[in-house]
């Protein structure tokens, strides 16, 4: 097929959202920081 389907890239949607939240940046005092400080991967295990 494509080219795209070298990068394609399977995940659940847990992993998904917590992509998402890790991206979102917001601006304080002129300097652009993570919007959610605590939000990273893990890998997958609850402890």
């Amino acid at each position: 097929m494509g080219a795209l389907d070298e990068q394609t890239v399977r995940i659940t949607v847990a992993e998904a959202i917590v992509r998402y939240l890790i991206a979102q940046r917001t601006v304080v005092d002129g300097t652009q920081v993570p919007l959610y400080r605590g939000c990273s991967p893990s890998s997958g295990t609850a402890t």
